[in-house]
């Protein structure tokens, strides 16, 4: 397959790489021109020849220019993976949603944690029932920012500029509330604290802690931060007939059922292999013309929350979330609906 790889960061040579190892033909593109392709790749000179004639494409350039590649990508009728966040919030992960859906372009958004067996795990015990209704949930993550890149200086990185909207909540929490949520279900509403508290020199929050209330009934927080000095990462899900335990740090899932006893399963930490197979899943659906291995739509309810979690933590209110916006035709029996929307007092006031 003809692949594209947009930003070469971190993240996006990873992605060129995996490609290059998969046996693809591959192009990418960087604005920075000194950046030197991965030995095998043909450097494009801009996004849209990078794109242009490929079978599949990967936006990885900064989260501020997600909308505009994967924008370019769908018109232009090529499938796409979106690198994590889809959008810098949720009104223009919608409208990425909607031209894809008008468009019928595949759009995925890369949350490779769902292909970590310690969350795959996860899934697949609340998925037969064995901790029975969820009833409490919990994900969190901490880490020291200036470990995760020591070459460079991270008061330099998108993560601690506001200007790129960088800090916790688009940059860690996504993954947390990708999989706390794919797994127990949509969030009915949230309130939230997102501060910065330690020394790092940010402009960005540094650590956020999220209470959801579930749509299914039950409760979930999501915890993160960015000066953790040991790496901590886990997640517990108790149940009406049971408890999960997972631990990044002890490689180490538990499972606690009704009648006391606890069966321990072993869970490699290593996240190196999640990324080769998020994409072979995602060039795989690309060549079967199967559905989107994490769809638009589910990264919206993810972007819905972060969106309320920031309006909870700057107006100290509990947010109720919306039913997600979705696409469908219109039909004549609509117009009175678009009529009384267009006639509604707020719609009249703010327009």
């Amino acid at each position: 397959m003809r692949v594209a790889v947009v930003g070469q960061g971190s993240i996006g040579r990873r992605h060129a790489e995996i490609a290059l190892a998969l046996g693809h033909e591959l192009t990418v593109y960087d604005p920075d021109p000194a950046t030197t392709p991965p030995s095998g790749a043909r450097a494009a000179a801009s996004v849209r020849e990078c794109i242009e004639g490929a079978d599949a494409a990967v936006v990885a350039s900064p989260s501020s220019a997600h909308v505009a590649h994967a924008r370019m990508a769908i018109e232009l009728g090529v499938p796409v993976l979106v690198e994590k966040p889809l959008a810098l919030d949720v009104a223009h992960a919608a409208e990425l949603d909607c031209l894809a859906q008008a468009r019928g372009t595949m759009l995925s958004v890369a949350m490779n944690l769902r292909e970590h067996p310690g969350v795959q795990a996860l899934s697949a015990l609340v998925a037969e029932g064995a901790v029975g209704n969820v009833l409490r949930a919990s994900a969190f993550c901490g880490s020291w920012l200036p470990d995760w890149r020591p070459a460079s200086d991270y008061r330099k990185s998108y993560s601690a500029r506001g200007e790129l909207r960088g800090g916790v909540l688009l940059d860690v929490a996504v993954h947390e509330l990708d999989y706390l949520l794919w797994i127990v279900g949509p969030a009915g509403s949230v309130s939230a604290l997102a501060r910065h508290v330690s020394e790092l020199e940010t402009d960005v929050e540094d650590v956020a802690l999220i209470a959801i209330e579930l749509a299914r009934g039950g409760v979930a927080e999501v915890g993160v931060d960015y000066f953790d000095r040991s790496y901590r990462r886990g997640c517990r899900i108790v149940g009406s007939a049971g408890t999960l335990n997972w631990s990044w740090e002890e490689q180490l899932l538990a499972h606690h059922d009704a009648s006391g006893k606890t069966s321990r399963q072993t869970v490699p930490s290593d996240v190196a292999p999640t990324y080769r197979m998020q994409l072979e899943r995602f060039l795989r659906a690309v060549r079967e013309g199967a559905q989107a291995p994490v769809p638009a739509e589910e990264a919206r309810q993810v972007l819905a929350v972060i969106d309320a979690a920031r309006s909870s933590a700057r107006d100290g209110r509990r947010v109720a979330l919306a039913a997600p916006v979705t696409l469908r035709t219109a039909h004549v029996q609509d117009a009175e609906l678009l009529l009384g929307w267009r006639n509604d007092p707020e719609t009249r006031r703010w327009s």
